[in-house]
């Protein structure tokens, strides 16, 4: 290319010059104006291609050829004749210009061209073995078109007559050597009739070749946007309108069809859906990138919008040529932008396993958005989704719990967009909401295979149905927890997210018709199952970091999801309300950590479960992090506020949780550190681990107040009312199991292990229980040893002393500072303020009359403000209370106290203090009312009230008079039956006693008989004498009954005091109450004849049995309270020998 002409065409193009200028230059160059136009020809070829020059230097070279072309005709026919056919629609007269200049030629130069065999046929023999032998090589037709004078249009129509019919596409080679017209012709016929993937594979070829430019096609046919678009838009509306009626649950009516039985509307619009998507993927653009071998990256890149991977074999081409270059060097591969964004582009319709697998076998390359817009998609429509899943769960779980929550919720909006995500997440809203109403205990493994592909398919979709089936279960049940056993971990770990995401967020998604409420019980019931069985699999961890991020906020459903992880995985829970059996239980050192066990049917996984959850909840003190939250949360007004029943579900769950730390022997805490730098309080130390009282005495209470008393010598005295430090610290640092050996559970739970190792065949779990036994032995002979030495500390401590008196200021600080406050934090607590005080009152100077007095001032005061499981515990220490009072001392004035004070709280218009209050009574029924004047006050005050039908008061107030008539009339029944075996026992003894006495006397007297006949008359008046003592009375024992009786009761006395000092030696009470009560055993008297046995008040009970301080005494059934039973006197019958010297005496 001559330098002159480039300048002069560079200037006119950078707007140096103007056309006219530049026409003038080059005018004026020495260059013949062939050469000017090719030169010319040359830049404007050029400029098709926006990456050569700017913009419009297009549009400025027309203008100048346009220009060059009106000045001068030779330069207009060179340029019409150079320029492209393509070009022709710019230039409207080289149309005009091509066919005078044709004219010309022809009538100048004139060549035969053969267009029928006959007139040349070996020319076409020739043509025809050419194009039989499939030659590649578009030189061998040219030399026979060349050679023959074959005309090239007839050959040409042959070509594409055979192409036409056997679809080869090896002939397509000879396209390079006809002109663009007529092929472009040929393939958008082809096209337009059959459609067929061979004139795509055409197009593409030329395309490919560079025959045809892709600004040429778009010239032609037009862009993708606009070919494509309105067709993706009419798909979008119409797959909106089919999946809503997808979602709607239908019925087949019996005896009719699909077809009969859904309204036509469904079926209409089912079918315009299939018809816009397969008129978009047979559109001309999405045929044309199918059939693309390379694939055509370049118009994929212009479709990208309209998801061109809807079409399979779209999806299929991209997944494989991903993989062939994922497998030439996958680093650099997942390192490319532009790879990764193919990828993210191909999402859901991947059809290349192999390439899922691959990539996940590189966890530290892949991106986070990766996971969101590819690998998690893919697995939905995939066959293999479960094994695809696990392998996508490896490397997604190191991810942070926040991340893994934003790819899945980026991965549910991407859902809403694609056309095959809309489909297929209506049918997982049909089918999910058909599966939950139909699903059962009985039938619910039908459903674990299609649940799998539903939380694989749609796992936004599954999990919001879940939850909404886990609010609204009524009772609940172990569904949730079953159907969703068999999925994938990471379908798991998606249903966690989401749940805890609604939780942190307080409400499901719009669409859905439940909330969760503010203690969500079956969810945190779900989610302790699911990790009690999955906890090495799925993100405990991140669970229970988001739950302790929940209790620094102090938000309630936190606590909630903690309380059940911990009873799920560790098998503890304080529920509070316990039985006798459950209050054993928790009595003994190991014991019910033992019992639990005898519940598993895996020892060895259970105490793996506990370890694994206690290392990780133990990680940077999380579990005193956690206490101290609970502790917060006790605390907080604003959590109070809501409810007593919140309080009561908040002080359960810390005890669930110490229960849970004290099971392992590595946890230790510090007493100072608890309470100086977690600031817990007293009660709250006592619970997280084990305290020496030592420790405990420096953090009694230091105010002190002064009481002026009156001593026996009538002088005013100044005493200090504060309480003992010793005795502060000892009854904080003691509990339960320092004071009581259950030691009948503890054989019962030792004959069930052994009864269970008998059983067992596996080697691992029979010594996994043999370990569990013995480790029960030895605690139980520790938990003996030291009962025993902290009663032996208590004897002869006096705490309650000052200056040798007793105050009641003593005895009103240790109930505000001691008792009150441990009897309100739990009802094992409330058992040990029993056993405490029944211990000092044996053991040191404690009075139980000051004690009683100063309790009963406060009862009514901490009764009105209890929350109900705080009721529960003043009952229980209240029963224990009056049990030890009944058997020790006059009842009469204590229960008089209490009853005023239950009078004032049933008197009060609080719901909330009457409720409390029943509780209380209920606890206290098999003690209280004893009085019928205190019994008949109570009844008629609960008669009294008025509450409306149905109400809590009202169902209390049943409950109440419920169970104390249950309990009285079995109380009854049990003492009529026991009365009955007395006297059925009495019976006996008294019909043996009567007839040894009857042989004995018929023995006497025939001896007496043959001794003389004098005495025959003596002995028969005898005779009738015992005749007559055998008519009085039922059963009378006619031989010296009295005088057995008297030694028989004699004899029991002595036994009596027997056991007292054996009970004494064991220190199970001391000897001043031994001494006093010996004053109620009570000796016959003997009243002429007779000897009488006065039946004492208190003994007359139904039952005949006396009750007395150390032993029953057995009663006649006919005993009546103030009568006299008389014992006939048997007369004294003198010896033969003393009547016969007296006789000769007198």
């Amino acid at each position: 290319m001559d330098s002159e002409i480039k300048e002069v065409i560079l200037s006119y193009i950078n707007e140096e010059i103007n056309h006219e200028a530049a026409f003038n230059q080059l005018s004026g160059i020495k260059f013949s104006k062939k050469r000017v136009a090719s030169v010319i020809w040359v830049f404007y070829d050029l400029s098709k291609n926006e990456n050569v020059f700017l913009r419009d230097t297009h549009l400025k070279l027309q203008t100048l050829i346009d220009h060059m072309a009106e000045l001068s005709y030779k330069y207009k026919k060179l340029f019409y004749i150079i320029l492209d056919r393509a070009d022709t629609k710019i230039f409207s007269e080289s149309v005009e210009m091509r066919k005078t200049i044709a004219l010309k030629s022809q009538s100048r130069y004139f060549i035969t061209k053969y267009q029928n065999p006959k007139h040349h046929p070996e020319a076409f023999a020739n043509l025809i073995v050419a194009l039989l032998t499939r030659s590649e090589h578009p030189e061998d037709l040219i030399s026979i078109i060349g050679e023959f004078n074959i005309d090239p249009d007839t050959i040409f129509n042959i070509l594409f007559e055979i192409i036409q019919k056997h679809k080869d596409s090896r002939f397509s080679s000879f396209f390079s050597i006809f002109p663009l017209e007529k092929i472009l012709t040929f393939v958008f016929n082809g096209i337009a009739q059959e459609k067929h993937d061979f004139y795509f594979s055409i197009l593409h070829n030329l395309l490919k070749n560079g025959k045809l430019k892709y600004e040429q096609l778009f010239n032609i046919i037009g862009r993708p946007f606009e070919v494509t678009s309105q067709n993706h838009f009419d798909l979008l509306t119409f797959t909106k309108v089919h999946s809503e009626d997808l979602k709607k649950v239908r019925t087949v009516l019996p005896g009719k069809t699909k077809e009969e039985s859904y309204p036509s509307l469904f079926f209409e619009r089912k079918r315009k859906y299939e018809r816009f998507k397969e008129d978009l993927c047979n559109s001309i653009f999405f045929r044309l990138l199918a059939v693309s071998k390379p694939f055509d990256f370049y118009l994929y890149n212009q479709m990208s919008c309209f998801d061109p991977c809807m079409s399979k074999p779209i999806a299929v081409s991209l997944s494989n040529t991903l993989f062939e270059q994922f497998s030439k060097d996958p680093v650099s591969f997942l390192k490319n932008e532009l790879n990764l964004k193919y990828l993210c582009s191909l999402g859901c319709h991947c059809t290349n396993d192999h390439l899922i697998t691959q990539i996940c076998e590189y966890p530290e390359l892949i991106p986070p958005f990766l996971y969101s817009n590819f690998l998690i998609p893919s697995i939905s429509f995939s066959q293999k989704g479960n094994k695809l899943a696990d392998d996508v769960y490896k490397c997604i779980i190191k991810y942070p719990m926040n991340i893994r929550s934003q790819i899945y919720q980026k991965f549910a909006k991407n859902q809403t967009i694609l056309v095959d995500t809309l489909i297929s997440t209506a049918n997982a809203i049909r089918k999910m909401t058909f599966s939950l109403k139909v699903i059962s205990l009985q039938n619910y493994e039908e459903y674990l295979g299609k649940m799998q592909k539903l939380f694989l398919m749609a796992p936004h979709i599954a999990s919001e149905h879940l939850l909404n089936y886990l609010c609204s279960m009524k009772p609940p049940n172990d569904i949730p927890f079953l159907i969703t056993s068999d999925l994938s971990y990471l379908s798991l770990d998606y249903l966690l997210l989401y749940i805890c995401n609604s939780i942190e967020n307080m409400n499901l998604s719009s669409n859905s018709s439940q909330n969760i409420s503010e203690w969500p019980s079956d969810i945190a019931l779900f989610f302790g199952k699911l990790f009690s069985h999955f906890y090495q699999h799925i993100d405990l961890a991140g669970y229970l970091s988001f739950i302790q991020k929940g209790l620094l906020k102090l938000k309630l459903p936190y606590l909630c999801l903690l309380r059940a992880l911990i009873t799920e995985m560790a098998t503890v829970n304080y529920k509070g309300n316990l039985t006798d059996s459950d209050s054993e239980l928790r009595a003994g050192d190991y014991l019910l950590h033992c019992y639990k066990r005898l519940e598993e049917s895996d020892s060895n996984k259970a105490t793996e479960r506990e370890k694994y959850l206690r290392q990780l909840i133990n990680i940077d003190q999380g579990s005193l992090k956690i206490l101290s939250c609970l502790d917060q949360m006790s605390h907080n007004a604003n959590i109070i506020h809501k409810g007593p029943e919140i309080y009561d579900k908040i002080r359960q769950t810390f005890l669930t949780m110490c229960d849970f730390l004290k099971l392992s022997t590595n946890t230790k805490f510090e007493i100072s550190d608890l309470i100086e730098n977690y600031h817990f309080s007293i009660p709250a130390v006592i619970h997280i681990c084990r305290c020496n009282y030592i420790q405990l005495m420096k953090y009694a209470p230091t105010n002190s107040q002064t009481y002026l008393i009156d001593n026996p010598q009538n002088d005013a005295t100044l005493i200090s009312g504060s309480l003992s430090n010793e005795l502060f610290g000892r009854f904080w640092a003691y509990n339960v199991n320092d004071f009581h050996v259950p030691t009948k559970k503890f054989n019962e739970v030792k004959e069930q292990l052994s009864l269970k190792i008998k059983q067992i065949t596996e080697v691992a779990l029979h010594d996994c229980l043999v370990e569990v036994r013995n480790s029960l032995e030895q605690s139980m002979e520790e938990q003996q040893n030291r009962v025993f030495i902290i009663r032996n500390e208590l004897i002869g401590k006096d705490w309650f002393s000052k200056n040798n008196y007793q105050t009641p200021s003593i005895y009103k600080e240790f109930l505000s500072q001691c008792v009150i406050p441990r009897i309100l934090f739990s009802q094992m607590d409330a058992w040990y303020c029993a056993l405490f005080i029944y211990s000092i009152a044996h053991y040191t100077d404690f009075e139980m009359g000051y004690f009683l007095e100063e309790f009963s001032k406060y009862l009514h005061f901490i009764i009105f403000s209890a929350t109900y499981e705080e009721s529960l515990c003043i009952g229980y220490f209240l029963a224990k209370i009056l049990k030890y009072n009944r058997e020790r001392y006059e009842a009469n004035s204590f229960h008089k106290k209490i009853t005023e004070k239950f009078e004032l709280l049933l008197c009060k218009n609080s719901e909330t203090a009457i409720i409390n209050t029943i509780v209380v009574l209920d606890q206290v029924k098999k003690d209280y009312p004893k009085i019928p004047k205190h019994k008949e006050i109570i009844e008629n005050l609960l008669n009294d009230i008025c509450a409306p039908p149905g109400s809590s008061i009202l169902i209390h107030i049943k409950r109440y008079f419920g169970k104390r008539d249950v309990y009285h009339k079995k109380d009854k029944e049990r003492q009529e039956l026991q009365q009955k075996i007395l006297y059925d026992e009495f019976e006996e003894d008294i019909n043996e006693q009567s007839n040894d006495s009857h042989d004995e006397s018929k023995e006497l007297s025939s001896q007496m008989s043959t001794e003389s006949s004098q005495d025959s008359d003596d002995d028969q008046e005898e005779e009738e004498t015992n005749q007559q003592y055998y008519s009085t009375g039922p059963n009378s024992n006619p031989n010296n009954n009295g005088q057995n009786s008297k030694r028989k009761l004699q004899k029991v006395n002595r036994k009596v005091k027997d056991n007292d000092r054996k009970r004494f030696k064991r220190k199970e009470f001391p000897k001043r109450y031994h001494e006093t009560r010996t004053r109620n055993v009570y000796q016959p008297t003997i009243q002429g004849q007779y000897f009488s046995v006065q039946v004492p008040q208190y003994a007359a009970f139904p039952t005949g049995q006396w009750i007395g301080a150390y032993q029953t005494q057995q009663v006649p059934q006919y005993f009546q309270m103030g009568q006299q039973y008389q014992y006939p006197q048997q007369q004294q019958k003198r010896p033969r020998h003393n009547r016969k010297r007296n006789e000769k005496n007198h």
